[in-house]
């Protein structure tokens, strides 16, 4: 008996279903760490908080990027 994951057209997400939801999912906390920040009192924390988040939206974004050129690569082929 084959196990669920195998059958054609199974209703099971797909490595690329998951990267999105990996991928959403970061931008979600990233979300809350800016809105955390901006009810900090100290706008040095609130500054940092800031700044750190935003460099991690650009690797995020970075890694985004390459994951669509893995993408496109795969189904040019």
């Amino acid at each position: 008996m084959r196990s669920r994951s195998t059958r054609p057209n199974s209703p099971c997400r797909t490595a690329t279903n998951k990267l999105e939801d990996a991928f959403g999912a970061a931008r979600s906390y990233l979300h809350a760490i800016r809105m955390a920040a901006a009810g900090l009192q100290n706008d040095r924390d609130m500054c940092a908080l800031d700044l750190l988040a935003e460099q991690a939206e650009h690797e995020l974004n970075q890694a985004q990027a390459i994951a669509d050129t893995l993408m496109e690569d795969v189904n040019a082929r």
